[in-house]
């Protein structure tokens, strides 16, 4: 025994014996029951002179009808005690559902033989009303739980049976025939209110097909009331006649005796006096089927029952389906031939038809091949080739959509799910009804049947028929995460992730449904499908990023994991926070994967062009030193150089630059002289040609001038000297003293010496450093005459530091005493004259004859560089003053030398500056 358990509502209407006012009222109730039933039942409870007079007291009446609120009621009345001298009624009342009918296929004698569960108590209707007979005033009875059996139709047998101990089976038959024509002739049956006359009124009820036993309210003791009940049993049936508005139509057992009964009724009544419990069930499951009704149209009732009645081994067909495909086509061309030979209306009988060819799938199934195989074979084999009328109804959407709402098993509503698919328009032209036709089988079998194991060779089939409801959605009054297809398609995704094969196949066919493209997105994500993240985000969603939201691309690039083409295309096309992830992940992959990373940057690096957003996202600090790691080829890595230096400059943080100075030292460290060359043109290009970019490329010479100065020293310091010469600023100082030592051929170490000097010499004055006089000692020939003329001031300064000028001294003497007369004899005027301002004693005529002195030591006759020693020697070392002060007294001056004396003569006689 199977059981179902439903909640039903009771209350309880009766004269209470605690209380002192007269009268019945509704005494208890239970809390769902709804307050306009409980006031139904106490303005018209069924209390009558007949039952407070009663002596056989133990009986029990019932009535069934429809309740304000469209439920229904079950009514039991019975004694108990006494009140004011005659019987107390009781009335207990039980609220039903609609869905509880249904289940019980509207047999209420059903309920009335259950079992309920009240509390922690297992009761029987009777035993229930021993439990409410006598509540107080107000009294709160619980919810019932009803246990309820299975076995529905083997009431009627039994009620036939107990029936026919009363009657002949002629006599019963008869008088079955009276009733069920009465009603159908839409009218009232009273009957006597003996006991076996009203098990002919739930014999009569019983009897009627299921769906039109709810419709007929009856009772088996009619008292006046709110409800005229179809069918009833009364003690005085004529007298009771009299309260029915049109008495001519309530018929009484002598009245239906009398009546001409309809073919259907009779047909229908050889099947209820003749056939077993479960050849009745058949038939009645088959009218219910296709909700034929007696009472609204008994001549489609009679055209089923005739179909009905059709042979037996055809009948065993519908119901079983046949055992091969060449037997299917046979009986569905039998078919056709009885459905226009009886004029059959085709409405409902589909059901059939597409059940029995459904079944054949399944039949056939076990040799040739899986459920969806089975789909194709029979369309292909037999449903195209029948072209009829029957079959296309039988395959109409609506109605498989029915099909498959009411048929429990998940392969049955696959094959006609399938065979309707097959056969409708192609998307999008029938979308509404693809759609009704795959929410009807998703909301039956959902999640629970698509994950079952021995479902899975279908999902590929299921999968198809979502990828084309998705794709071809186009709803904005729903959103496309509500879209059963969807739903669907995760969990077949989940259990099979291989149907995601064709996904771009079917998103290309609609290239414009973007939303559908997102969720399908989402879907590869669940079942970590990276192949099909990395084509979708490809081929669908960078090329439409900018409809995209933000979210879905970072959620795309993170599902991929690293995916070479995805990060490259990221790297390409995006910008924001989508670009830091793609950044970050490929730095993550130069240590994991290092191919994978070089595949990246190869592509990024096509046509030699880095998208702008790098030198924007944070990500790419440090990136140069880690893109090291790859051994790129310089080329390569100095785009990336490039763009790391212009973010440290976006940025200007100190802290920032001296990072990146520190990583590319690091970087050049492991590079030979031909890649830091590289690197040393392409800033010269830069400082050339790209104004804005100057900065970039100071920055990166900062960081590689310590390798290049001594691997690449011709371009190094040809940039050096450009940037010197540009008052470029940079540490000079400390960048010199960094490189000076790392020097290790003499004529760089020289050129460094001449080019810092020469900076030094259009500098204010300072104090030379230790690297900058061991510089001043390496200098040639050449270096020193481009320096010495603009260094020759600061010699005659006193606050030139003495070992300068002890070091240029040794030059002179080394470089010019022969070749350059002109520039030793006024290095000689700036160093008296620097020596006379040291000693302020320090006489005209001593510091002119020191100045003699010192130029007797070169080899020419000073008579031949007399014009240089006078414009080189004694206007350097003397102002015009001084010299008038000479010449005013050279005449009378012994202490004055023929040499002096001889020069101040020349110098007046030209009278020069004086």
């Amino acid at each position: 025994m199977v059981e179902n358990h439903f909640s039903i509502a009771q209350a309880v209407v009766t004269d209470p014996l605690s209380s002192s006012a007269g009268g019945y009222m509704l005494v208890a109730k239970s809390p769902s029951i709804l307050s306009q039933d409980a006031d139904f039942l106490s303005a018209s409870p069924g209390i009558s002179d007949y039952l407070q007079e009663l002596q056989a007291t133990e009986e029990s009446y019932f009535s069934f009808f429809t309740l304000p609120s469209k439920k229904y009621a079950l009514v039991r009345r019975f004694i108990y005690g006494k009140r004011r001298g005659v019987n107390r009624v009781v009335v207990h009342m039980l609220v039903i559902s609609n869905d509880f009918l249904h289940r019980i296929q509207n047999n209420i004698g059903l309920l009335i033989d259950s079992q309920f569960q009240a509390g922690d108590k297992t009761l029987s209707l009777t035993q229930l009303g021993e439990e409410v007979r006598q509540p107080e005033l107000d009294s709160s009875l619980p919810d019932l739980i009803c246990q309820l059996p299975t076995e529905l139709f083997e009431t009627l047998v039994a009620q036939r049976q107990q029936l026919l101990d009363q009657w002949s089976k002629d006599q019963l038959n008869h008088l079955l025939l009276g009733i069920l024509e009465t009603l159908v002739q839409k009218k009232w049956v009273l009957l006597p209110q003996d006991m076996k006359y009203r098990e002919l009124l739930n014999f009569a009820c019983l009897s009627l097909p299921i769906g039109d036993r709810a419709r007929i309210s009856w009772t088996t003791h009619f008292t006046p009331g709110s409800v005229l009940f179809r069918l009833a049993n009364a003690p005085q049936p004529d007298e009771t006649r009299l309260l029915y508005p049109k008495k001519e139509e309530c018929l009484l057992l002598k009245d239906i005796e009398k009546l001409k009964v309809h073919a259907p009724v009779v047909a229908l009544c050889d099947h209820i006096m003749t056939n077993s419990s479960s050849e009745l069930e058949a038939l009645y499951s088959y009218l219910q089927d296709y909700k034929i009704s007696l009472l609204d149209d008994a001549k489609l009732f009679a055209r089923y029952l005739q179909s009905w009645n059709s042979d037996e081994v055809f009948r065993n067909f519908l119901e079983k389906g046949a055992s091969t495909l060449t037997t299917l086509s046979e009986n569905l061309s039998e078919y056709e031939s009885r459905v226009k030979h009886t004029k059959l209306v085709l409405d409902g009988l589909e059901f059939n038809v597409l059940y029995a060819i459904c079944q054949t799938g399944l039949n056939v199934s076990t040799s040739l091949g899986d459920i969806d195989e089975i789909v194709i074979k029979l369309d292909e084999t037999v449903i195209k080739n029948h072209h009829n009328l029957v079959v296309e109804k039988c395959l109409e959407p609506a109605l498989v959509a029915n099909f498959i709402t009411q048929y429990g098993s998940f392969k049955l509503a696959f094959i006609a799910m399938g065979l309707a698919w097959q056969r409708l328009p192609a998307l999008p032209l029938s979308y509404d009804e693809h759609q009704s036709l795959f929410s009807a089988f998703f909301d039956k079998y959902q999640i629970k049947e698509l994950g079952k194991a021995h479902n899975r060779t279908m999902l590929p089939f299921l999968a198809k028929i979502g990828f084309e409801l998705i794709i071809y959605y186009n709803n904005s009054s729903r959103t496309l995460n509500d879209l059963p297809a969807l739903l669907s398609l995760q969990v077949i995704a989940d259990n099979n992730p291989s149907v995601l094969d064709n996904t771009l196949v079917y998103l290309e066919k609609n290239k414009n449904n973007l939303s559908a493209t997102i969720a399908l997105l989402k879907i590869a994500e669940r079942v970590k499908r990276i192949d099909i993240i990395a084509e979708i985000m490809i081929r669908i969603i960078f090329p439409s990023m900018k409809n995209v939201p933000e979210q879905i691309i970072l959620e795309g690039i993170d599902s991929t994991q690293g995916h070479p083409d995805v990060i490259s295309h990221a790297l390409k096309f995006c910008s924001g926070t989508p670009f830091d992830k793609a950044l970050s992940q490929l730095k993550a992959l130069i240590g994991r994967k290092p191919k994978d990373a070089k595949q990246i940057i190869s592509k990024v690096l096509v046509g030699n062009f880095l998208s702008s957003s790098f030198d924007k996202s944070d990500e790419i600090k440090g990136i140069t030193r880690e893109l090291d790691k790859l051994e790129l080829p310089i080329e390569s890595l100095l785009h990336f150089l490039l763009v790391e230096a212009q973010w440290v400059l976006n940025r200007d943080f100190e802290e920032n630059k001296n990072h990146f100075k520190n990583a590319i030292r690091h970087v050049i460290t492991h590079k030979n002289a031909d890649e830091t060359r590289v690197i040393l043109k392409k800033m010269t290009e830069i400082l050339q040609d790209k104004e804005q970019y100057h900065k970039v490329a100071i920055l990166i010479f900062e960081g590689i001038a310590h390798k290049a100065a001594k691997v690449a020293p011709a371009p190094f310091y040809d940039i050096f000297e450009k940037l010197l010469s540009q008052n470029v600023e940079i540490d000079w100082e400390s960048l010199v003293k960094d490189i000076f030592p790392l020097m290790q051929q003499k004529q760089w170490a020289a050129r460094l010496a001449q080019i810092w000097w020469n900076k030094l010499s259009d500098q204010p004055w300072k104090v030379p450093n230790e690297t900058e006089l061991n510089m001043l000692e390496l200098m040639g020939e050449n270096e020193f005459l481009d320096i010495i003329g603009k260094w020759m001031p600061h010699i005659g300064e006193q606050r030139t530091n003495s070992k300068v000028v002890v070091l240029f001294k040794g030059l002179v003497d080394k470089f010019v005493k022969r070749e350059h007369p002109k520039i030793y004899i006024e290095f000689a005027a700036q160093t008296i004259r620097r020596q006379k301002q040291a000693h302020a004693q320090m006489s005209l005529e001593e510091a002119a004859d020191r100045l003699c002195s010192a130029c007797y030591q070169i080899e020419h006759k000073l008579l031949n560089i007399l014009y240089i020693f006078i414009e080189n020697g004694f206007f350097v070392l003397f102002n015009k003053p001084e010299i008038r002060q000479l010449s005013k007294d050279y005449m009378n001056n012994p202490q004055l030398t023929p040499v002096i004396k001889l020069t101040l003569s020349e110098i007046l006689s030209r009278n020069k500056r004086l």
